[in-house]
């Protein structure tokens, strides 16, 4: 933040005055920035004209912590309001102004202070230029033949957001951001996909789900696709986890999908770094599972699985948090469609654990069968008098586990 955002505030105070927003303004411009700061000797003049320390101030930490901005298709989630809070934000629209950043169905993840506060980072903050670079590679979000996004109407639109005291999820459809040749504003030669849809969960305080399906066009279909993963300070790969650690906190990531076959490859991006995971065989269809682990530099990431149902119609992650364990589960169809017919997973798990399907009908009941073994469970979803999905077609129910072994039977003489 600079004196700039201050001078945002201030004149927000003033321009709203006396409405809530406006002492929301006020309480900003009071303590989190309350003077133009060193070193801005030019900011003080209109410091002097539009501040007044007499508006009254209202403490914005009573807001939600999660706000979707519909104009703009972007979407911030916190933890909470503390000062530790993991805050993850993700952008998908069109493109139409000069300085935009090509970063269409892009996020970024954020806990500490200052630049270093960034783990998933928008690469162009890491140059003394200050954000004017604006290439698809710098932000956390896919390449397509090694191109960059093109510019103009329909590059991004978010297709469903939902916002809930567990879970922050939003899903962008950002596919015809993809031409081969994009020339300034113009469309560029051919698209190269048909679908790119992004699904982001953001599950509090510190885990983010990012599931992407990707269809190329026909005469496309030996093209590249990587998944870019911009970090502030160098990651370690070990297999198919990444790491890396900033302002005594660490971004951990863990690939799911693919499964193998992959490759993942470091690089330098303006003083910053990045990861690009792309298969070794390319494929007209493909999808990427990645989950991400925001926390103090000395945490875990708890053992995390890739969850396919054995009806071939979701696939998802299983978070194996002590205590709390999270599954996660989207539509496999790589159009996203909704999932037909019986859905059925297995767990290896005896605790309980938090169940949330994504992309079923919405407003619908599901019936839920959770069958005990020893070491594990499995999962029986079907349509039926149960548990009702949210409006976005989110189904949540809690699996507890209860396994009673079949009593032994003792042979006699």
């Amino acid at each position: 933040m600079s004196p700039y955002e201050r001078e945002t505030a201030i004149l927000l105070a003033r321009g709203l005055y006396p409405s809530i927003e406006s002492q929301y303004a006020q309480y900003w411009a009071n303590h989190v920035m309350p003077d133009m700061g060193t070193g801005w000797q030019h900011m003080y003049p209109p410091d002097l004209a539009w501040s007044n320390m007499n508006y009254p101030e209202r403490d914005f930490r009573e807001l939600e912590t999660a706000y979707f901005a519909e104009g703009l298709g972007w979407m911030n989630s916190r933890s909470s309001w503390n000062p530790d809070a993991v805050s993850v934000s993700y952008i998908c629209s069109d493109r139409v102004q000069n300085h935009q950043h090509k970063d269409q169905s892009s996020f970024v993840i954020y806990k500490g202070e200052g630049i270093d506060g960034w783990q998933a980072i928008d690469a162009n903050q890491c140059d003394e230029s200050n954000g004017v670079y604006k290439n698809g590679y710098l932000h956390n979000t896919l390449l397509v033949n090694g191109e960059d996004q093109r510019y103009g109407d329909g590059t991004g639109t978010v297709l469903k957001h939902e916002i809930t005291p567990e879970y922050r999820y939003i899903v962008g459809d950002a596919a015809d951001a993809y031409w081969t040749n994009p020339s300034g504003y113009s469309h560029g030669d051919d698209p190269y996909l048909d679908v790119f849809t992004r699904e982001l969960v953001h599950v509090l305080p510190g885990y983010v789900v990012v599931y992407d399906r990707v269809t190329l066009k026909p005469n496309f279909a030996n093209v590249d696709v990587e998944y870019v993963l911009n970090t502030r300070n160098a990651p370690t790969i070990s297999g198919n986890t990444v790491t890396a650690a900033s302002s005594g906190n660490k971004l951990v990531q863990k690939t799911l999908l693919p499964a193998s076959d992959f490759t993942m490859t470091t690089g330098n991006s303006l003083g910053c770094y990045h990861v690009n995971l792309q298969r070794n065989t390319p494929a007209s269809t493909q999808q990427f599972l990645n989950v991400l682990f925001t926390g103090t530099g000395t945490s875990t990431m708890p053992p995390t699985e890739l969850v396919t149902s054995t009806t071939d119609n979701m696939v998802g992650a299983h978070i194996k948090e002590t205590g709390n364990n999270i599954v996660l589960m989207f539509s496999a169809d790589p159009s996203g469609a909704v999932p037909q017919g019986s859905i059925i997973y297995e767990l290896s798990t005896i605790e309980d654990s938090q169940h949330y399907l994504f992309g079923l009908v919405p407003d619908a009941e599901y019936r839920v069968e959770v069958v005990n073994r020893s070491g594990g469970q499995t999962i029986v979803v079907t349509r039926g008098d149960g548990y009702a999905t949210s409006p976005e077609g989110t189904l949540r129910f809690e699996a507890r586990y209860e396994f009673a072994p079949a009593p032994k039977v003792l042979a006699s003489r």
